[in-house]
């Protein structure tokens, strides 16, 4: 350690790292770096928290599943970093799974239809109700906190309470989760019609009026911007993301910008509205001005004004 030039003595650590520390994270990293080499199921890795998502449409490929699970176990064991057995959890996804039993260390892992993953609820079933009742109450916990602590609620005042503690819960990762079903998006927007009632310079007025006079969009809109946001990043590679296996240019339409998407058909509602498909329309129907834009700054003007003047969104 040094403070102001002058250095503390070496001191060996023996185990594990102090909490806190500038290295602890690094050092973890690099200790956990090698947890996959012996897994052929698909790993994602976030922190201390592993996921393995794998296909198990034939025996075989359960048993590959298996397999992987127990060198996951018996990495832990040589390295001394067991795993919370409480917290390892199995979902089954699909109509045709055959919702093998599986296990780790001699115990059989909890099924469950619902889990939350950094912050958003996952459900077997795509179905995200249960994700936009979660930030639906959180906002309304918060709003109920600013009605009872805040006497003066002028627009400004509300509309950096609004902006800073409430709306973040309701766009957390909304790419991921978006609503496509009308009392979802109601559900949402009812918590931005609640904040802007609550300031004083909007009583007696309509929604319209209030996000006129404050001058927001409805959540429904903002959320259309987030899906361009991240379609443009992943096009032009300001994300760590393959486009490949998200999008497939049209070559075939001259018509437009240059980076028109195929929409591919899709059965279920789960295909027809995950980010891949949902946003084709959206993204093939912007100008080539607001597309080709130079930087993620200037697309977001671009965006904003087409939005507003061109689509006429509130």
């Amino acid at each position: 350690m040094v403070i102001n030039g002058r250095c503390s003595n070496w001191l060996d650590v023996k185990s594990g790292v102090p909490q806190g520390s500038v290295l602890g994270p690094l050092l973890f990293i690099i200790f956990v770096n090698d947890i996959d080499d012996k897994i052929n199921t698909k790993i994602l890795k976030f922190a201390d928290d592993i996921k393995m998502v794998g296909r198990v449409g034939t025996q075989e490929e359960i048993e590959v599943l298996r397999k992987d699970l127990k060198n996951l176990v018996g990495w832990a064991r040589e390295w001394q970093m067991l795993f919370n057995l409480d917290k390892c959890k199995v979902m089954y996804i699909g109509r045709n799974n055959e919702r093998a039993k599986y296990e780790m260390d001699g115990k059989e892992l909890t099924v469950v239809e619902e889990e939350k993953d950094l912050g958003v609820n996952v459900n077997k079933n795509f179905k995200v109700s249960s994700q936009c009742n979660m930030a639906a109450k959180k906002g309304n916990q918060i709003l109920g906190m600013i009605a009872r602590t805040f006497t003066c609620k002028n627009k400004q005042i509300m509309l950096k309470l609004y902006k800073s503690l409430v709306r973040p819960h309701l766009d957390y990762c909304v790419q991921a989760w978006r609503p496509h079903l009308k009392k979802d998006i109601n559900v949402l927007e009812k918590i931005q019609r609640r904040a802007t009632r609550m300031i004083e310079e909007c009583k007696g007025l309509t929604y319209e009026e209030r996000l006129n006079k404050t001058k927001l969009t409805t959540l429904e809109t903002r959320r259309i911007r987030a899906d361009m946001l991240q379609v443009f990043n992943i096009m032009k590679g300001n994300v760590n993301m393959d486009r490949n296996k998200f999008f497939q240019i049209n070559t075939r339409i001259s018509r437009g910008h240059m980076y028109k998407l195929v929409k591919r058909r899709r059965r279920l509602d789960t295909g027809k509205f995950s980010f891949s498909s949902r946003i084709c329309n959206d993204w093939n129907g912007l100008p080539r001005r607001v597309v080709e834009a130079s930087s993620v700054n200037a697309f977001k003007g671009k965006l904003d004004h087409y939005l507003r003047h061109d689509r006429g969104l509130k």
